[in-house]
């Protein structure tokens, strides 16, 4: 039988959405797999502890070797999941284990920074921009974050957003001019390219 088939890994799954440590610490002891994942939405034990927010049991079974990134049937990350629900603890702890960022739903294309942008969680906002989230990745229907914040009426993620887009474009804005100031060529075309206007357009899309 498979992982999601077994007695144990319902158990263990029932025990990670209901934040009962005893009973996951029984049944991993019992050989209950981490990874196990239930067969009709995929849901595995990091998932279900990031719909409710138990960090401290996300804690306890990625020691033990569960994988960080193993989606549902959806392509719903533990991270897309913890943003989602607004847990910030777990969001905290699987960016601790290297995962992936910008991961993103299969049919929807939603990684973890829009769907916190869309529901106003300002906090997980803040945080998964600070450690590298791509900011301006958009939805299959090409929202980006703030795009999506400002639809609902999110104003301090849009704030908050609008200041990290300008400062980053100014960045890149700066880097590009510095960069094509030391060519060492001046042809026109690398006039062109050292105008003020061409590199500030060029930051933009960096």
């Amino acid at each position: 039988m498979s992982a999601q088939d077994t007695d144990s890994g319902k158990l263990l799954n029932d025990a990670c959405y209901d934040g009962n440590f005893p009973s996951v610490l029984s049944l991993v002891s019992c050989g209950a797999s981490v990874d196990c994942q239930d067969k009709y939405n995929g849901h595995t034990p990091a998932i279900r502890c990031c719909q409710r927010g138990h960090s401290e049991i996300l804690q306890f079974i990625l020691e033990q070797g569960a994988n960080a990134e193993l989606a549902s049937s959806g392509g719903w990350t533990p991270l897309i999941y913890a943003a989602a629900f607004n847990k910030y603890e777990c969001v905290a702890v699987l960016v601790r284990y290297g995962v992936v960022l910008d991961a993103f739903t299969t049919s929807s294309g939603y990684t973890a920074l829009w769907i916190a942008s869309w529901n106003g969680f300002l906090s997980i906002v803040q945080l998964l921009v600070q450690i590298g989230a791509e900011i301006e990745k958009a939805d299959y229907l090409s929202r980006t974050p703030i795009v999506v914040a400002r639809q609902q009426g999110h104003t301090a993620v849009v704030t908050y957003l609008g200041i990290e887009i300008n400062w980053r474009r100014r960045r890149n804005y700066a880097t590009v001019l510095n960069s094509l100031k030391g060519a060492p060529t001046r042809s026109p075309t690398m006039r062109v390219f050292q105008c003020h206007d061409v590199a500030r357009v060029i930051g933009s899309y960096l």
